[in-house]
């Protein structure tokens, strides 16, 4: 008996029309049989591809995030010396941080209004914040993190808050949760463990 079904007996007992019948069946099941074998790896293929595609598209982001190492023309561990548009406007009591805004810089993320504060540990920029107006212009720059760096983590289910962690940079996002404004901030993991005092640099 084959997978058809007929047996040979049958087929010396068929006539002649029948046994054509029999053979466009069984060149029908086989064309068949073997076209589903070619879709289903062609379709594992695919998905295949698609896995490996999602997976390198994440860790492209995360490389651009540790590529740009800093935001804008800015870039972490430069000395403040180098950006003489820099205005400072705060600082800490013992001067080691000092809080500095751009004058020469439009103060906006695709059409959302921000306001952004950078952050010198001694003299090098360690760490950029940026801070929204409204919730229009929260989802505006979160839209535009996303494109950047990819989707973030976000651990809490009813707060928008997600995390981008680089191996040179740490990005996170926070809104507030009755005002809506958010505030991103964006730091270097190698500046952020000198001022710890857990550096080995």
């Amino acid at each position: 008996m084959n997978q058809s079904g007929y047996s040979v007996k049958n087929w010396t007992d068929m006539n002649g029309k029948n046994r054509v019948k029999v053979l466009i069946f069984l060149t029908f099941f086989i064309t068949i049989t073997e076209f589903l074998s070619t879709f289903a790896s062609v379709k594992n293929s695919v998905l295949l591809f698609l896995i490996l595609s999602s997976t390198w598209a994440k860790a492209q982001s995360i490389k651009d995030l540790d590529q740009a190492y800093g935001f804008n023309t800015f870039r972490f561990e430069e000395n403040i010396a180098n950006y003489p548009t820099l205005v400072a406007f705060d600082q800490t009591k013992d001067s080691q941080f000092v809080f500095y805004r751009n004058s020469d810089e439009g103060n906006h993320i695709d059409g959302a209004n921000i306001d952004v504060i950078y952050t010198f540990f001694k003299g090098q920029l360690s760490t950029v914040l940026i801070q929204t107006t409204d919730s229009a212009g929260s989802r505006t720059v979160l839209r535009y993190l996303e494109r950047q760096y990819g989707k973030g983590v976000k651990k809490e289910p009813y707060i928008e808050q997600y995390m981008w962690n680089g191996t040179k940079v740490l990005l996170s996002y926070y809104e507030g949760v009755n005002s809506f404004i958010s505030k991103v901030f964006i730091s270097s993991i190698k500046m952020k463990l000198i001022f710890e005092g857990r550096d080995k640099y």
